[in-house]
């Protein structure tokens, strides 16, 4: 079904920022409202502003507040073209343009377009070393509007794949931080070195150490492969995506200097990138540029992935780097090379950790390859979804919509025996944001802490049953306030937190467990500031009723999540009308909180559901 195309300006306000003046120091000092810049949108969800300014630069400048929703695109610089949507009320700079939430349309459906238009909005710019395009090319862009409630669905599902890919990309940054991990805990603090083990330098440990090519052979378009720095990053070399060839001639006379073979490090010695070092897995023989040193370990003493992780790990590296020579282009020469010092653990705990790393690449292969596909799936719907040709039953519109709950499971940094002391943080940063909201109840703090936990996958000791106002951890909520106090964060009186002398401490422990989850979060907590008990009630309730439909790999449907709903317990037809659970879930998909099939089923409580 093809759509009808209408002018932005025709369903939505569009509005263009301003910046106050830089020197008038009250518009600055002290402000408190979100201020953005082209910069921002990069970031695609806008959860927080770096800059900030005060009522006072808002009403003297032509700047103005947007509320939550609005899509921003950049106007101008490297950036033109580039989408984004506030999930905060900000204001932003005259290089960006909003486009007001309205009834006509789904502001995430809008987002998703704009998005995917970028090319087609950079061929349209004008301007030299500063393209841009203005406000009257926004609101005269031509966009497909279909019904909102096809809106709503193509916003859903082009969510759900996005989040995807963002949970394996996550799943893939967690397993390089799973290996720097066990590094650590198999060999130790790389400088106390309480382990005790022999200390060598990189010459004793190595058969040979040398380096590429002095000289810059002409390029070709085809011959023998020359890796140079810009191939190579932390344990990998990455030589297809941007090939460089150079002649069989040159090859060879480079090649009597440096002969890499599979297994022998690679390791940068000058440049931006110096430090990094990575393993050769190729099988073919290729020439080095000399910003590459070639370490050629000898395997009766050292292993090539305990090297590599040596020689990557940061605390090894800032130490090495803060002996370099140069100028401007900083560099390590040959001779530090040799002299460089390393910890030199048995060979056999070497191997442990040589079979530990293979395990955890081929894991990492079989992430990125599952990227790909989800990246591939995403393009074809998003192209599918705005030409009106998607098709709501469509294979791999399912396999998005409800993936495999095998990979839906806890890719938590947080070790097991910490988790219960980062559920008290959890419940110690949600005190400290809600304490003052009116609506705060026992109710609505169990509901935006079983939220929580499930909005970021986190299993924070699963205990979660089945009780008459939704999903309640019985062990965590009778137990909180006394933790609260306990760890002097806050003290409970008369159903109102106070905050003690060490609450300032949440904010550290948040960071240290919930740091790379923080975006997520602030969203779920900035979305349900002010919400009555009853309506976090509803959300929470939904949110379990149809978690655990996705875990028993059930189809969306919203009838049957509407009657699990209302068979919960005998109180959610004695409060929750059926207008009041539509509009809850309409909220739900409006502001994705989406379940993912994370966690458990609800369990039934011992006692009689009532």
């Amino acid at each position: 079904m093809k759509w009808k195309e209408v002018k932005i300006s025709s369903f939505t306000n569009v509005v263009t920022g301003g910046t106050p003046s830089t020197t008038e120091r009250k518009y600055w000092e002290k402000g408190t409202l979100p201020w953005l810049n082209s910069g921002d949108l990069n970031k695609g969800e806008i959860n927080e502003a770096s800059n900030f300014i005060t009522e006072l630069g808002l009403r003297n400048s032509s700047a103005r507040m947007m509320p939550p929703a609005t899509v921003l695109i950049a106007l101008t610089g490297a950036t033109t073209g580039v989408t984004a949507i506030l999930n905060i009320g900000a204001c932003a700079n005259q290089s960006v343009t909003g486009i007001l939430p309205s009834e006509k349309h789904s502001p995430r459906f809008l987002y998703y377009f704009l998005k995917s238009q970028r090319e087609k909005i950079l061929r349209k710019t004008w301007g030299g070393a500063q393209p841009h395009i203005n406000q009257k090319y926004v609101k005269d862009f031509l966009v497909p509007l279909p019904p909102l409630t096809d809106q709503l669905h193509i916003a859903n599902i082009l969510t759900k794949a996005e989040n995807l890919i963002s949970q394996r990309k996550e799943s893939i940054r967690l397993l390089d931080e799973y290996l720097k991990s066990t590094f650590s805990e198999m060999f130790g603090d790389t400088v106390r070195n309480e382990k005790g083990w022999e200390k060598r330098k990189l010459k004793d440990v190595c058969n040979r150490i040398t380096d590429g090519t002095h000289f810059s052979p002409p390029i070709k378009k085809e011959g023998i492969p020359y890796v140079t720095a810009k191939h190579v990053r932390e344990n990998k070399i990455d030589f297809f995506s941007n090939p460089w060839f150079i002649s069989e001639q040159d090859h060879k006379d480079i090649y009597k200097r440096c002969d890499p073979k599979k297994g022998d490090v690679l390791y940068i010695k000058d440049g931006a990138t110096t430090g990094y070092a990575a393993i050769n897995k190729y099988n073919f023989e290729f020439s080095m540029l000399s910003s590459l040193a070639l370490l050629k370990p000898n395997k009766t003493v050292c292993n090539s992935e305990y090297l590599c992780a040596w020689l990557n790990n940061p605390i090894v590296k800032s130490r090495i780097l803060l002996g370099m020579a140069g100028g401007a282009i900083q560099r390590l020469t040959l001779t530090k090379i040799n002299d460089l010092p390393i910890n030199l653990p048995n060979l056999s705990l070497q191997s442990s950790f040589a079979q530990i790393v293979e395990k955890t690449e081929a894991l990492k292969i079989h992430y990125l390859q599952s990227l790909l596909e989800l990246e591939n799936l995403y393009g074809s719907l998003s192209q599918r979804a705005f030409r009106g040709d998607l098709n709501f039953k469509d294979k791999e519109l399912m396999i998005a919509a409800e993936p495999e709950v095998s990979y839906i499971v806890s890719n938590s940094s947080i070790p097991e025996i910490k988790r219960g002391f980062a559920k008290q943080v959890l419940g110690g940063k949600i005190v400290s944001l809600f304490k003052d909201d009116k609506n705060f109840t026992h109710i609505k703090f169990q509901k935006i802490q079983y939220l929580a936990e499930h909005f970021v996958g986190e299993d924070l000791l699963w205990n979660y049953y089945r009780q008459s106002a939704g999903p309640y951890d019985n062990k965590f909520m009778h137990n909180v306030s006394d933790r609260l106090k306990q760890n002097k964060w806050f003290e409970e009186r008369n159903f109102r937190f106070y905050p003690l002398e060490k609450a300032n401490d949440i904010d550290r422990y948040y960071k240290n467990y919930f740091g790379n989850k923080n975006e997520h979060l602030n969203k779920l907590f900035f979305l349900l500031k002010n919400s009555s008990e009853k309506f976090c009630e509803a959300v929470a309730t939904i949110y379990a009723v149809w978690n655990n439909h996705v875990i028993l790999k059930q189809n969306f449907d919203a009838e049957n999540i509407k009657h699990d709903f209302f068979e919960w317990s005998c109180r959610k037809t004695d409060v929750f009308t059926e207008d009041e659970f539509d509009k809850a879930l309409q909220w739900m998909q409006k502001h994705e909180i989406v379940p993912t099939g994370f966690g458990q089923l609800i369990k039934e409580n011992v006692r009689k559901k009532v």
